[in-house]
């Protein structure tokens, strides 16, 4: 009975339960086998958990100027509706009419000649 009862200690031992157990305190402990407290977080390393990377194309159709179809040159954006153009471009945009007083993207109303 002694025998029985041993080896049925050691199968309990030995279940994947058990053994998953084990395995999640031996992973808590360190070297010296002294359990290691929780590190508070960093604000750094959420900081950088929350920055998502992407692509520098996927940002290549918010770096256009509408007018010329290029990367902006000198970005100049209009306070009214918040679109950005190229200097020159909408220095030009504004001599060619000197009538012209609205944006030339979404033609927000300026005001008045800019």
């Amino acid at each position: 009975q002694k025998a029985l009862v041993r080896e049925s200690s050691q199968s309990k031992a030995s279940s994947p339960k058990s053994s998953v157990k084990s395995m999640a305190e031996s992973s808590s402990k360190n070297i010296l086998g002294k359990r290691e407290e929780p590190e508070e977080d960093d604000p750094e390393d959420e900081q950088a958990r929350l920055v998502k990377r992407i692509k520098k194309s996927d940002l290549h159709a918010h770096l256009k100027c509408s007018l010329c179809k290029g990367f902006y040159r000198d970005a100049h954006t209009i306070n009214e509706c918040l679109d950005t153009f190229c200097k020159s471009c909408i220095i030009k945009h504004f001599c060619e009419d000197p009538n012209r007083e609205k944006c030339p993207k979404c033609k927000t109303h300026l005001g008045g000649r800019p």
